[in-house]
């Protein structure tokens, strides 16, 4: 009994020391091997906020944009890449000179982080690649991250009353915007100004408290393959995703499939502000619609699938029924990139949809996801145009 007794004891001192030793490798070493196994530098998090700070910046008439003339590097998902802003703060190819924004633009989009295309190169996003394959067109890209239908239309006539001239204007309402303006964004009634409710401090998880947020932040920022490996043990055991974003009852995407259930996976109180931000979104969308109209603007409206509703959805999803009714007798075209994803998750699977065409941890598309949306964006605006 003895002898076990001091052979379990030798098997937890060798455990602690191990886990020890791990730590203290995990500290001094981790970022350094992350950058060498990555193809770009990999940055912790508290670096990655000072990285975000540069560029983005708030704004008094529509909440927040980019910085003006920026040439530097952006961070998404601890990975860097290359970030260019022209005159006006709206994104551009770091290898392309300034537009001239006296011109009559062909096609503006906007839209939230996904047109925006955090994490990738601009030549690589979907507006990137539609520029590059119609270099007779005008273009510009107002979408930035963080945005939804209110800063939309608030961004749109700025630049109009500033006199910014376009013939189309291309907007992808983003899946989480039902949720931004639902839970997120208010107007101030008096000055229509966009605010942010105060109690939004952590959308994702109400239930942890700030002592808990500040020492998973911590362990991410300090010890980032030991924050990995608890999270994988975490995700085994309880035998969930490991993104929260990847779980059926995702709050922020959830929407478009589970209002549709019985059963869903809100409270009541919930549900009536994922209405009410619906309503928001359509109203937002409306005013645009009138401002545009009056200054013989087209309105264009695409829509793409978060990896959410790859995995619950289906290719007529409610966000996309929303969307496309809205269109009729207002839009020029409605984009709608659901069918050409699921044509692939019938062929593939939804995982293997997931890995090919999203950014790995991350509801963002990657490149080839990005392409995909840039080839319906293509058969829809430019083919159909042709063919008129």
């Amino acid at each position: 009994m003895i002898f076990v007794i001091k052979k379990i004891s030798s098997y937890i001192l060798i455990l602690i020391v191990s886990m020890i030793l791990f730590i203290i490798f995990d500290f001094f070493f981790s970022l350094k091997i992350l950058s060498f196994f990555s193809k770009n530098e990999y940055v912790d998090s508290k670096d990655a906020q000072e990285l975000e700070r540069k560029y983005r910046v708030t704004n008094k008439n529509f909440h927040h944009g980019l910085l003006k003339n920026f040439s530097g590097i952006g961070v998404s998902g601890g990975m860097k890449y290359n970030i260019c802003t022209n005159s006006e703060g709206f994104r551009k190819s770091c290898n392309k000179a300034n537009e001239d924004l006296k011109d009559v633009f062909d096609y503006v989009f906007i839209g939230d982080s996904f047109t925006e295309g955090i994490g990738i190169d601009y030549e690589k996003t979907f507006v990137g690649y539609f520029e590059d394959h119609n270099k007779n067109l005008k273009i510009l890209n107002l979408g930035v991250s963080g945005y939804s239908s209110s800063i939309y239309f608030e961004k749109i006539k700025y630049f109009l009353e500033k006199g910014i001239k376009m013939k189309n204007l291309i907007v992808f309402p983003d899946v989480s915007d039902v949720y931004e303006e639902g839970f997120v964004f208010y107007r101030d009634d008096k000055l229509r100004n966009i605010k942010m409710h105060e109690d939004d401090t952590n959308r994702f998880d109400t239930k942890r408290g700030n002592f808990a947020l500040t020492f998973i932040n911590t362990i991410q920022i300090k010890l980032p393959l030991t924050f990995y490996f608890l999270k994988n043990i975490n995700s085994y055991i309880s035998k969930k995703n490991p993104q929260n974003y990847l779980r059926e009852n995702y709050k922020t995407s959830a929407w478009t499939y589970s209002l549709q259930k019985k059963n869903d996976f809100y409270t009541d109180k919930d549900k009536e502000k994922i209405l009410n931000g619906i309503n928001k979104n359509l109203k937002e969308l409306e005013n645009l619609f009138t401002l545009l109209k009056k200054k013989n603007i087209n309105l264009i409206i695409g829509v793409y699938p978060w990896p959410g509703q790859i995995l619950y959805d289906n290719f007529d999803s409610y966000y996309t029924k929303i969307w496309r009714n809205f269109c009729e007798n207002k839009c020029k075209y409605f984009v709608d990139t659901f069918p050409i994803f699921f044509e692939n998750r019938q062929k593939i699977g939804s995982k293997k949809t997931i890995d090919k065409f999203y950014i790995k941890n991350d509801v963002h598309h990657n490149k080839n996801g990005h392409y995909l949306i840039f080839k319906e964006l293509q058969r829809t605006l430019i083919s159909k145009s042709d063919t008129k």
